[in-house]
């Protein structure tokens, strides 16, 4: 009767570890783009996507298991130098806007620890030119002092012409900010479940270097200066002047409207 009860035990020990163990891999393979800073850098106090490290302003971006909302670890940014009321540092991560929907939701948790300037958190939408199309932040609440675990929302429109959405997390001056369980919503629909675009392409093609695009370069020699130039598209020439201190890269959406039927020199 022991063996039989000693054996029941084992084995209900066992199915516990084996629901714990498979439902820590499914929370890891649900969360692909590591919004639980989970899935770390073996041998380092680095989060997967999301940038860490020392910086030269004197602070460090790194993972931290002491505090946390949820799971076995946050991201801390510290201050670790003293007298830098001016300075500031942040992480990133980047996620492709490859989901169909009208609005994008950013859910995170924030623990502070006597910060004497402020947190914030920028949120930022760019097209395929990594151009700005939307962009929110945290500064109109002026967030600063100690406090505990506490969750914020910042919303933005997701437009058709959407290829990134990023994610910058930032302390300025003293203290330290912890960030934990990030979220991502779609239209109210966490993005692991969100719906792609029918038409996403996950290797787009990498956005020209206006500018600096040799292959579509040249010289012409005016007087004694070398003017550089660019030339893009067929058809009947039209020339764009920009302004001074300014490059061809001003131009970049004309380029590519107008090259179609044209052809472009700037």
């Amino acid at each position: 009767m022991l063996r039989i009860f000693l054996t029941a035990v084992f084995a209900f020990y066992q199915f516990s570890s084996f629901c714990q163990t498979s439902s820590d891999s499914l929370k890891l393979v649900k969360d692909e783009y590591n919004l639980g800073f989970e899935k770390i850098i073996p041998s380092t106090k680095s989060s997967v996507g999301w940038n860490t490290g020392t910086t030269k302003s004197g602070y460090k971006v790194e993972i931290d298991s002491t505090q946390k909302h949820t799971g076995k670890y946050s991201l801390l940014i510290e201050n670790i130098a003293q007298d830098v009321e001016s300075n500031y540092a942040m992480s990133s991560l980047i996620i492709p806007a490859k989901f169909d929907g009208r609005e994008v939701e950013i859910r995170f948790y924030l623990k502070l620890e006597h910060i004497t300037g402020h947190v914030d958190f920028p949120f930022r939408i760019d097209d395929e030119n990594n151009d700005k199309l939307q962009f929110t932040n945290l500064l109109a609440k002026r967030i600063y002092g100690t406090q505990d675990w506490k969750q914020y929302s910042l919303k933005l429109p997701l437009q058709k012409e959407a290829t990134t959405i990023n994610l910058f997390p930032l302390l300025y001056g003293p203290g330290k900010m912890w960030i934990d369980d990030v979220q991502v919503l779609i239209d109210g629909v966490d993005i692991s479940q969100a719906k792609i675009k029918t038409d996403y392409n996950p290797n787009p093609p990498q956005p020209i270097n206006y500018g600096s695009n040799v292959s579509a370069s040249g010289k012409v020699k005016v007087k004694d200066a070398d003017l550089y130039y660019e030339t893009y598209g067929k058809g009947e020439p039209l020339l764009l002047l920009h302004g001074n201190s300014q490059s061809i890269s001003v131009f970049k959406k004309q380029i590519k409207a107008f090259s179609k039927n044209i052809k472009l020199l700037q």
